[in-house]
């Protein structure tokens, strides 16, 4: 297999799986270390990851950003009925 048969076996791979945001965090404290830096990544990328930084006894893990919801914008409500008399 050359270089270019398994590039396309790695972005071939990669294209089933799923990718979700993640975050470094502190692993004693679990402290988000850069609150606006989530990258989007796959199991695997997370996995690895984590494997390397505890294997040179970095402080900091990956984990999955918690899913937070919020809503913004504004409602207006308007009466569209009209009175009708009743016959």
């Amino acid at each position: 297999m050359n270089t270019s048969q398994k590039l396309y076996v790695v972005i071939s791979s990669e294209k089933n799986m799923e990718r979700h945001k993640a975050e470094l965090v502190h692993a004693f404290t679990a402290e988000v270390l850069q609150p606006g830096w989530t990258p989007t990544i796959t199991q695997d990328e997370l996995d690895n990851a984590n494997v390397r930084l505890e294997a040179c006894q970095n402080q900091y893990r990956w984990r999955w950003r918690k899913s937070m919801s919020s809503l913004r914008g504004s409602v207006t409500l308007q009466d569209l009925s009209h009175n009708v008399v009743a016959a």
